[in-house]
């Protein structure tokens, strides 16, 4: 993101707002250090595309003007750093500012912001990271329903490691650690993996309850999110393939076009998915504890195949 944001601002880094910690020429540096030249010259090859393919994404939407400012937005806060207003969904890498100009797609004058979420890997691109706390606004399900299942969990990792209620996280994972692959550490991982079953089962139970039309609603306004911002999600796979689409726009349609097939499907363990059409898997959701089953688990949210437009 870092690189892509550099090219796009025409060879120089992009603003930041920490105020601790280090600048994107640092940070960029340092990353630099840690690959081999090789690795580094295919990633900003990469970046280089994307910074073009943006530029030419833009031209082809209509705008004429002027990039006036590039800015680093992925750490909380820095998007409504960066626009003044409050955009809690906006989860952009990079923010643009737009001034439109005089044959532009929008009146003379305009002043634009625009957010790039920014995904390199092969695999579908999260949509959410969420834990049990915050499900509440995403899923609209009583986060004390989910929290019971981890805490259960918890007693008896407590219990395994022979710790107090009051002891850190750090300390917890370091004791497990050391249990790794003995009776004690196989039981931690069992009982890890149940609390995330049953937290998948009342998301399930809850979702199951909506209709197609409001699973809809609910996928667009709370799952893929609403922002005052547009944000344009561009995507590089290893191999330099690039796409670029407007993540609210791009899901609406799809959704649009199965929206009376909307399913929700239990999958196996701590998975479920949206269906569509002819049951084709739109969205998958999962528990996952990251390899620290002391830690509170997070809902990752995925698109299928079809949701992308594949």
């Amino acid at each position: 993101e870092l690189l892509t944001g550099y090219h796009f601002n025409k060879g120089k880094h992009v603003e930041s707002y920490r105020e601790e910690g280090k600048t994107p020429q640092e940070v960029h540096d340092n990353l630099k250090a840690a690959v081999s030249p090789e690795t580094y010259e295919r990633i900003n090859k990469h970046a280089e595309e994307m910074a073009y393919n943006l530029h030419h994404h833009l031209r082809q939407e209509g705008f004429r003007g002027k990039v006036s400012k590039v800015a680093w937005t992925s750490q909380t806060k820095d998007v409504e750093h960066f626009t003044g207003k409050p955009d809690p969904n906006n989860e952009s890498d990079i923010m643009v500012e737009l001034k439109h100009g005089a044959s532009s797609n929008k009146p003379n004058g305009t002043v634009e912001h625009l957010g790039f979420s920014m995904k390199y890997a092969n695999n579908a691109p999260t949509l959410k990271n969420k834990t049990p706390k915050t499900m509440g606004e995403t899923y609209g399900i009583d986060h004390k329903k989910l929290m019971q299942h981890h805490e259960q969990h918890m007693e008896s990792v407590r219990k395994q490691l022979g710790v107090e209620k009051s002891s850190s996280g750090a300390e917890m994972h370091s004791k497990y650690k050391e249990l790794r692959g003995t009776a004690k550490g196989d039981s931690i991982e069992r009982t890890s993996h149940a609390s995330r079953v049953a937290m998948i089962g009342e998301l399930h139970k809850h979702l199951s309850n909506m209709s197609p039309e409001e699973l809809h609603k609910h996928i667009l306004n709370h799952i893929v999110g609403e922002t005052n911002s547009r944000v344009l999600m561009a995507s590089t796979t290893s191999t330099g393939q690039h796409h670029i689409i407007d993540t609210r726009e791009h899901y609406n349609k799809i959704l649009k076009e199965h929206a009376k097939h909307l399913a929700v499907k239990k999958g196996e363990g701590t998975t479920l998915s949206i269906t569509g059409k002819g049951g084709k898997p739109l969205l998958n959701i999962q528990a996952v504890n990251k390899g620290r089953p002391t830690k509170t688990p997070e809902f990752i949210a995925k698109p299928g195949a079809s949701l992308m437009g594949k």
